[in-house]
């Protein structure tokens, strides 16, 4: 019951070609509702779960054609038994992790609750985080406030990734972590073969 209620708000609020995608044997919303607990999805509205099903899958999308490194989304919304402020991240898997957006929400809410939290990391690397918090006292920010949360996130998240390619070594891992990725990428997009050539001595 709960599916077909999550399906048919997804009918009214995504585009064709993203509904086919959700529903197939496989997709996003057969992997979300199979590993949430029924008291999860019982507990919340079919459209909040419909959204965060589609954000789940635009994020992970953006991130897989290179239009974003780090997706941010912050947003209150109210179960049957609280009401909550849910955060979802994706990014690539080394870009960011669970750790770094806890601890970027400790510098923009010191206290913050944590009262659901769910991780993975799709076949191909990108990593999506969800979050569900409340304030030290139990209660959501303040609607001005998830703007302001939002923007703290996503610009914290990019530095933390910058910091972590720049104290990448040399050499090997670099190569492996950093330069092959986007010679695929571009390879991909071009149809043309990539070769990068890595200096190992310079006089």
């Amino acid at each position: 019951e709960i599916y077909q209620k999550v399906v048919s708000v997804l009918r009214e609020i995504c585009e064709e070609e993203e509904f086919k995608e959700l529903i197939k044997e496989g997709g996003e919303v057969e992997a979300f509702t199979i590993s949430r607990s029924e008291a999860y999805l019982e507990e919340r509205k079919p459209e909040d779960l419909a959204r965060l099903i589609l954000t789940n899958f635009r994020f992970q999308k953006a991130i897989r054609e290179g239009k974003a490194r780090v997706k941010v989304l912050v947003e209150n919304i109210e179960t049957q038994r609280e009401h909550l402020t849910g955060i979802s991240v994706a990014g690539l898997e080394g870009d960011i992790s669970m750790d770094d957006v806890l601890e970027s929400l400790r510098d923009f809410l010191p206290g913050f609750q944590r009262k659901y939290d769910k991780l993975f990391i799709t076949p191909d690397g990108v990593l999506v985080i969800r979050l569900e918090i409340t304030d030290e006292n139990g209660n959501p920010l303040k609607e001005e406030m998830v703007p302001l949360l939002e923007r703290h996130l996503r610009a914290r998240l990019a530095r933390r990734r910058v910091k972590k390619l720049v104290g990448l070594k040399t050499g090997s891992e670099l190569f492996g972590r950093v330069l092959v990725p986007k010679l695929l990428q571009e390879a991909e997009k071009t149809g043309i073969p990539q070769i990068y050539i890595l200096p190992e001595r310079i006089t």
